[in-house]
Parts: C-alpha cells; structure tokens; sequence
C-alpha cells in the first residue's frame, strides 16, 4: 500500500452506502411519523389544559377579591 494517495474506493461501494442512506432515512422517517403526532398531540392538549386553568385561577382570584370565595369554602367546611 502507497502512503501520501487517498484511498479511493470502487464505485460499487458509493452506490452500496447510498441505497444504505436512502433506507436508514426512509425506515427512520416512517418511525418518527408515529411520534411526532404524538408530540403534536399532547401540545395541542397542553395549550387546552393551560387555557382552562388560566381561566379557573382568574375565575379564583375574581371570587377572593369579592370574598365570595372564601365564604363558599367556610360554608362547606374546608377552613
């Protein structure tokens, strides 16, 4: 073997390594498609979770400032 020249494989090789890349990235696409709506999923109900308790703590904090709130938690014995 020579020193100092690059090795440079046969033709046969690149193609092998490209048909290789072409179905990792084919086999991994189809399995994060799966995951990515899951993700997509659990964002959307995420937003609806934050969006109904930002409602109930604004609901909360109206019914503390016109003391409704703690008279209804005293009336059921939670105090």
């Amino acid at each position: 073997m020579e020193t100092g020249a690059p090795a440079v494989p046969p033709p046969w090789v690149a193609q092998l390594f490209e048909d290789l890349d072409s179905r990792v990235g084919a086999t991994v696409k189809a399995t994060l498609q799966p995951v990515e709506r899951q993700i997509q999923s659990l964002e959307e109900q995420l937003k609806e979770l934050r969006t109904t308790f930002d409602g109930e703590c604004t609901v909360a904090a109206q019914q503390v400032g016109r003391g409704s709130y703690g008279g209804r938690q005293r009336a059921a014995g939670r105090n």
